[in-house]
């Protein structure tokens, strides 16, 4: 505008026609300029436009009077115009970034979503994975515990031995098939029983004993012991039971045991123990001499009274000398020693030996001897049974005198 006033002369069409470019110029750049220059550009405005409206006031005339009244009214409009322009254009900067940020941030989400759906999904394979390893451990374990229970039924089933549990008051709450042999008790009655019934009155404090320091935690296991018991037809039988306690998460909650049938043993040792006081009543009563000795050791072991009353010897004499070093003269323990060698080799012997009595006097005797060996086939000791010689030697006297 400044340099349309200098270049061109005034009044001159091309004069106006270039203020009127520059006007319209100006005016038209401010939708672009006001957008981001709003303040810069009002002053602009104000600065360089008012010269114009100025000058074209002072021109006169009514096309330049029109322009003048006519050019802020425009350059208002135009303003006005850019000003909404600006709102809109802000308004739609404002909305796109807002858009993108809110794109950026759904993507953002959409990213982490997806890295903690993936996350997730790793997750919830390995856990998958853990759970179908322990579903398999599982299955492992229950499998093992059937098979393991079955053979533990088996076992109780097919034992030998009566298996038994009774709770903390003694009734009887399972037991296998073998009560049937060993306790001469069907199942299904003994099943009814408390132990106080069927335990002889004769062992029942042994009994009562054993089941109060199971219950009173002294002891976890008792036996075994024997005792006498009743079976379903009232005949007597000795048993040897085993007991324990058993426990549920630390707590007693019965007792297991085990019977075995031991009459046929109990009669077997009572006829051992009616055969040996018939040996010892026998040996005790014999007239002739019963001696017992190792012959490794050469020390007495058994001598029946007999030979303690001939000898003249007391017990702890007897124990105490070497046999049969010192009960024969020198000559006669020549001849024992030869009997030794002859049993060592055939088992058996028999020798004429003059037995030295504790008063001196020398007997003759007459002795079969037999070697006994142990399950090794080792020399255990040597049994010598002596008859007293002493009335035959004198009637082979008498009758060589005849």
């Amino acid at each position: 505008g400044a340099t349309a006033l200098f270049l061109f002369p005034t009044g001159s069409l091309l004069h106006i026609l270039l203020l009127v470019a520059i006007f319209v110029a100006v005016a038209a750049s401010a939708v672009v300029t006001y957008l981001p220059l709003k303040t810069c550009y009002t002053t602009y405005v104000l600065l360089i436009l008012s010269p114009l409206f100025a000058r074209l006031l002072y021109e006169g005339g009514e096309i330049l009077g029109t322009l003048c009244a006519v050019s802020p009214i425009f350059a208002i409009a135009l303003i006005g115009t850019g000003h909404s322009i600006h709102k809109k254009f802000v308004e739609s900067i404002r909305l796109k970034l807002e858009k993108d940020r809110l794109v950026e941030e759904l993507r953002n989400a959409h990213r982490n979503l997806e890295g903690e759906v993936a996350d997730r999904t790793a997750e919830l394979s390995r856990r998958n994975a853990e759970l179908n390893k322990e579903i398999a451990q599982r299955k492992n374990t229950e499998q093992a515990l059937r098979e393991s229970e079955a053979r533990f039924r088996d076992l109780f089933e097919h034992s030998g031995d009566a298996i038994y549990v009774h709770d903390l008051d003694g009734n009887y709450q399972s037991v296998n098939k073998a009560v049937e042999k060993v306790m001469g008790w069907k199942r299904e009655t003994f099943l009814t029983l408390n132990f106080r019934d069927i335990v002889l009155s004769e062992d029942l404090a042994k009994t009562e004993e054993n089941f109060w320091k199971k219950i009173e935690n002294v002891v976890e296991e008792t036996g075994p012991y024997e005792i006498r018991i009743l079976t379903e037809d009232g005949t007597p039988r000795w048993i040897e039971v085993t007991s324990k306690v058993l426990k549920k998460d630390g707590h007693l909650v019965g007792v297991q045991g085990s019977v075995r049938n031991i009459d046929g043993r109990k009669q077997a040792e009572k006829f051992l123990l009616e055969e040996q006081l018939f040996v010892e009543e026998l040996l005790e009563t014999a007239v002739d001499t019963v001696f017992v000795f190792d012959p490794i050791k050469n020390q007495p072991l058994r001598w029946n009274a007999a030979f303690r009353q001939i000898s003249g010897y007391s017990d702890a004499e007897i124990a105490s000398m070497r046999a049969p070093h010192d009960f024969y003269e020198d000559a006669d323990v020549q001849e024992t020693e030869k009997a030794t060698k002859q049993l060592f080799e055939k088992g058996t012997a028999n020798v004429e030996l003059n037995l030295v009595t504790a008063h001196g006097k020398q007997m003759p005797f007459e002795y079969a001897a037999s070697l006994v060996k142990d399950d090794k086939g080792e020399p255990k000791y040597v049994i010598a049974i002596g008859r007293d010689m002493t009335e035959r030697k004198i009637a082979e006297e008498i009758l060589e005198i005849r």
